[in-house]
């Protein structure tokens, strides 16, 4: 049995507007950040809904910096998998400390 849905919720009339090709970037750009189409900015600012916050952007220190760590967690792994495969067999592990 199909879901009925609210007649009231049906979007059915268009509403159109000019925009100059700065004016037009700016919203693209904003819908990007925020992670909207353009369609629902546009109804959350005409409708005073609250847009969400654009996620934080990195900086390349920063992901370099999370780069960085998960090698080194990747190594980290690596060798505890070494030496727990060393003890089971009973051999000496394979870095001493």
């Amino acid at each position: 049995m199909p879901k009925a849905s609210s007649q009231s919720l049906v979007r059915t009339k268009m509403l159109q507007a000019r925009f100059s090709p700065i004016e037009y970037e700016m919203i693209r750009s904003k819908a990007e950040d925020t992670g909207l189409s353009l369609g629902e900015l546009t109804r959350r600012c005409m409708l005073l809904r609250p847009i969400p916050p654009p996620p934080p952007r990195l900086g390349r220190v920063t992901l370099d910096t999370y780069l960085e760590l998960s090698r080194i967690g990747n190594n980290i792994n690596q060798l505890a998998k070494a030496t727990n495969t060393a003890i089971k067999m009973q051999l000496p592990p394979p870095a001493s400390p």
